[in-house]
């Protein structure tokens, strides 16, 4: 059951691309509709199951009594327990005839993202994908048995590199916004080994790093501002290392979102001498910062753009529109 006050645009964007993986779980889908403005025609996509709560000063959903049964996945059929197995003292080894007990020792949250839009994930271990899996697992490991739980990659899976501004362009202000926005935008990402966070001249992580995303948030808020200027060429010359580094085998998309702020003739000079280097998995988008950068002079590298002219602003234009390309989603 998913409680839902907000059917617009914005809240349901995206969303059917998780739906394939829950049609792998026998999932059954029924939405609680909050308020009186919530709309059950933009949710028919998901599924056709609706239970109405228009009055929130009600104590529970109109016609609750008639229509839960369903909604837990019963769908009419009622079982009851035999009596030999119901028991107020039973023994350790002994286990529900209907579902399996089990005592995990150490549950752990799947990751910084996924624990916000599931539960969490009893675990032992994580395991990154081979080539030939479409999905990490987390495997869970009990005195009677062990499973399996698939945990989709967030946004999607690829590698997502951030290569920020560390030249001596921007303010110090300005720069600080850079960093704060880049901090925030990595924690709804998860397994962040394929996370590569990166300047012209300092480094916070490559891939593989084997860091947490605190850890490299807080390094992200720490790294100081250099006082050089931008050079495109060194930029792209620190991604083609990394992403040789990796070898891609997977032959995921990497993308590369590399903040801009000076598209002079020498900050962008010689640089077209790594960028031929990179291969066709490396898709670039730039996010020009402040309103001087010029994207005409950048279209012989890619012809994708994220403007942030105000900076005063807390993250770029459109950002929330345009980012899932820029992480190589699409």
């Amino acid at each position: 059951m998913v409680f839902i006050s907000d059917t617009s645009d914005h809240a349901l964007r995206n969303a059917m691309r998780f739906m394939p993986i829950f049609k792998n779980f026998n999932l059954q889908l029924t939405f609680v509709l909050l308020g009186s403005n919530v709309d059950s025609t933009k949710l028919t996509s998901f599924t056709t199951n609706f239970i109405y709560w228009p009055d929130l000063t009600q104590p529970q959903p109109a016609n609750w009594g008639n229509l839960y049964y369903t909604a837990y996945g019963c769908n009419g059929v009622v079982t009851q327990q035999p009596p030999s197995t119901v028991s107020t003292v039973a023994p350790s080894t002994v286990q529900s005839s209907t579902l399996p007990t089990t005592t995990n020792t150490s549950p752990v949250s799947a990751s910084s993202t996924t624990s916000n839009i599931a539960t969490t994930v009893q675990s032992t271990t994580t395991i990154m994908p081979t080539a030939t899996s479409n999905l990490p697992s987390s495997t869970s490991a009990s005195s009677s048995f062990t499973s399996t739980t698939p945990v989709p990659y967030l946004p999607c899976q690829s590698w997502i590199s951030f290569s920020y501004d560390d030249s001596v362009v921007l303010n110090n202000t300005d720069y600080e916004t850079q960093m704060n926005f880049i901090s925030s935008a990595i924690t709804n990402i998860n397994y962040p080994n394929r996370l590569r966070v990166n300047g012209v001249y300092t480094n916070v992580a490559s891939f593989n790093s084997h860091q947490k995303i605190a850890q490299m948030q807080t390094e992200i808020i720490s790294v100081q501002q250099t006082e050089i200027s931008y050079s495109l060429l060194q930029e792209f010359g620190n991604l083609l290392t990394d992403v040789e580094a990796i070898g891609n085998n997977q032959n995921w998309t990497i993308g590369s979102l590399i903040f801009i702020s000076d598209t002079s003739d020498s900050a962008l000079s010689n640089a077209n001498i790594f960028f031929h280097q990179l291969p066709p998995s490396v898709k670039i988008t730039f996010v020009l910062l402040g309103p001087t950068t010029d994207s005409t002079k950048l279209t012989q590298f890619s012809t994708n753009f994220i403007y942030w002219s105000d900076l005063t602003k807390p993250k770029p234009d459109n950002w929330d529109t345009l980012s899932y390309a820029a992480f190589g989603c699409q």
